[in-house]
């Protein structure tokens, strides 16, 4: 499946003349890939959310890198 192996972009537009367009997730994986569909792009919804609720802060990034840094 594309999700586990790729980076990946949620593209959001804006309203445009008052119709709503909806998210499109552009995918690096060998060339780029546009993902659209609801139930698709909702599973990148939920694994950005995954992965920012997992994510440190960044302050703790900052620490980390510099810690790292400071051994090599």
């Amino acid at each position: 499946h594309v999700l586990a192996a790729a980076s990946f972009a949620i593209l959001r537009f804006a309203h445009v003349g008052g119709a709503m367009l909806p998210d499109v997730v552009s995918v690096e994986h060998l060339g780029n890939e546009y993902i659209d569909g609801d139930v698709d792009v909702s599973q990148f919804h939920m694994a950005f959310g995954c992965i920012a609720g997992t994510s440190l802060s960044p302050e703790r990034s900052r620490e980390l890198t510099s810690e790292a840094a400071r051994q090599a």
